[in-house]
């Protein structure tokens, strides 16, 4: 079996994790708000190709190598996965007034105001 596009493979297979974090990084507050914004089902398709084709746009020059059309749609679809978990999870923390864990960038919904916030327990420590 070959890849559609064996340049777009390579390059996909090269993405280490500071890549990955560039990609997911595309997604500015007001973007990842807008991604955010359109998963409610009274948004309509007009909305949601909208923030799909300027999440493509913003990936396009990390991955130059991709010219397959199909896999730039599993690109962008599996990068916009990742800003919805990554915004859910911060929304999470942020009700429950946690830090977030140091790895972790905040997303759209935690910039701005913030609550005072308390520690994630950890295995070993008090309160864990």
């Amino acid at each position: 079996m070959r890849p559609r596009d064996p340049e777009g493979s390579r390059a996909l297979r090269a993405v280490d994790e500071k890549k990955a974090q560039a990609l997911i990084d595309v997604a500015d507050a007001a973007l990842a708000a807008d991604l955010m914004r359109v998963l409610d089902p009274e948004s309509g398709y007009p909305e949601k190709d909208a923030a799909r084709d300027e999440l493509a746009g913003r990936l396009h020059p990390l991955l130059p190598e991709i010219t397959d059309e199909s896999l730039w749609k599993g690109v962008t679809f599996l990068v916009w996965t990742a800003v919805e978990c990554r915004e859910r999870a911060f929304a999470l923390l942020e009700r429950l007034a946690l830090t977030p864990p140091p790895h972790l960038r905040p997303g759209a919904r935690l910039r701005g105001t913030r609550r005072p916030v308390r520690e994630v327990p950890r295995a070993g420590r008090p309160g864990a």
